[in-house]
């Protein structure tokens, strides 16, 4: 075995039900956390059965809270409404197709921050404890949280590095590491540079530069 099959090989999957079993076929459904290439799903079963197997068919049948059978829709709808959109200029059956970025990050738990903190968030900066307003309970590490204004407007998801009981105790430092940006840059005013620390520095700097 070489490396690529070695890691292929330590696919971990959480569980297989709905086992169809015919003649050479096996048909069910698998769920794993990690991410998985199932092209190469073949091999790996090869490997593990010393057998020849061939991988036919894939269909991703949940992802995240969206469920085949509740909220996505076929391509043929989607195409319907692109041409009616162009021919009848009308849009009356866009909010039923498609849903908002709000619903499929209505189950992540939420931080609200400052108004002074959002657009250097925007740029890519991680979120500090002095920029939060306000938290919610019973959030643990790694896990990924929403970003909000207090307008609870959606700025970015991020990673969480501490948990929400140290989080109220801290007094300084990142808390969330930002991993996807919603909002757009220049959307609220810059403030980052305004603040008491770093006009005191720019005061010291000047007197020294004037004064020697």
């Amino acid at each position: 075995l070489n490396k690529n099959q070695i890691k292929f090989v330590n696919i971990k999957i959480s569980f297989v039900k709905n086992v169809i079993l015919k003649p050479r076929k096996i048909i069910c459904i698998l769920k794993s956390k990690n991410k998985i290439l199932l092209g190469s799903l073949d091999l790996t079963l090869s490997l593990i059965l010393r057998k020849n197997c061939h991988f036919n068919e894939a269909r991703k049948i949940n992802i995240g809270i969206l469920t085949e059978n509740d909220n996505l829709i076929i391509f043929q709808d989607f195409t319907d409404l692109v041409w009616t959109l162009n021919f009848w200029k009308t849009c009356m059956r866009l909010p039923s197709l498609l849903l908002p970025v709000q619903f499929v990050l209505k189950t992540l738990k939420r931080i609200v921050v400052k108004n002074s903190v959002v657009n250097s968030l925007c740029y890519g900066s991680n979120l500090a404890i002095n920029g939060i307003s306000a938290i919610e309970e019973n959030i643990q590490k790694a896990e990924y949280v929403l970003i909000l204004t207090q307008r609870k407007e959606i700025i970015a998801i991020g990673e969480i590095t501490f948990n929400s009981k140290i989080m109220l105790k801290c007094s300084k430092g990142n808390i969330v590491i930002l991993r996807n940006i919603i909002m757009n840059k220049n959307f609220y005013p810059k403030k980052w540079k305004w603040g008491s620390r770093t006009s005191l520095q720019k005061l010291s700097n000047s007197l020294k530069t004037h004064f020697f």
